[in-house]
């Protein structure tokens, strides 16, 4: 808190200082221009996949219900690897497997990132036909390993 007397000196000193600078005659200029309206934002462009998916040669057939089939069926499974990097684009690839494969789900495990960045970097065709030709293997490794456990008639036996 300020006395009174330190009061009375700090406005002679206020005083003093607006006639010595002058403060009314250094306020700025207004502008004499009104301001410019801020521009529009730009429409963003959508990224747009183009079609390049080519036409299937063959027309599908109608879904199967798998319980109803038997397991030595040969099937077209889809299989659709989504957009799971930045450089790729959701595919879609219809695979000829048998009925048991996707009924006890035997290619799952097939599945890894190695395998992927292969696929996904080929053309579309190329693509299917590489993912066809691990499907093919993979099911030849796992039935040939099934084919080595021993049958649970046996061991009851």
């Amino acid at each position: 808190m300020l006395s009174q007397t330190e009061r009375k000196a700090l406005t002679q000193l206020e005083n003093k200082w607006k006639d010595r600078f002058k403060p009314d005659e250094r306020m700025p200029t207004s502008n004499p221009r009104p301001l410019t309206p801020p521009s529009r934002r730009k429409k963003r462009k959508s990224n747009q996949i183009k079609n390049s998916l080519p036409v299937p040669e063959f027309l599908p057939e109608p879904r199967v219900n798998l319980n109803e089939t038997d397991d030595d069926a040969i099937i077209i499974n889809r299989i659709c690897i989504p957009r799971l990097r930045d450089f790729w684009t959701t595919r879609k690839f219809d695979i000829f497997v048998p009925a048991k494969a996707v009924k006890y789900n035997l290619l799952s495990s097939m599945f890894n990132w190695e395998m992927l960045d292969r696929i996904m970097e080929l053309p579309e065709i190329e693509g299917k036909d590489m993912l066809q030709n691990y499907a093919d293997e993979h099911l030849l490794n796992v039935s040939a390993k099934i084919q080595q456990l021993p049958d649970e008639e046996d061991e009851k036996e």
